[in-house]
């Protein structure tokens, strides 16, 4: 049985504007639209970030990440 649950309000936030803090989970979205989860990560010879996904191992630059966002907690609605 589906239990209904409430999304809070969250910020999502364009990569020009603000990052998140190094190695939290969040949502990102690429220039072609597509939403991935994957974490923030830097060079350390430069200061070059990327985005690290790893569950296909793959590491996404961070010129093709348009905007994040932390990802959503869901509330339970323990009414029914």
């Amino acid at each position: 049985r589906w239990r209904q649950v409430a999304i809070k309000a969250i910020s999502v936030d364009h990569v020009k504007d603000k990052l998140p803090e190094l190695g939290d989970p969040v949502l990102i979205r690429l220039k072609d639209g597509t939403v991935r989860l994957a974490v923030l990560d830097t060079d350390d010879n430069s200061d070059a970030y990327f985005w690290s996904d790893n569950y296909s191992y793959e590491t996404i630059s961070g010129w093709d990440t348009t905007h994040w966002m932390p990802i959503p907690l869901l509330e339970s609605n323990d009414n029914e």
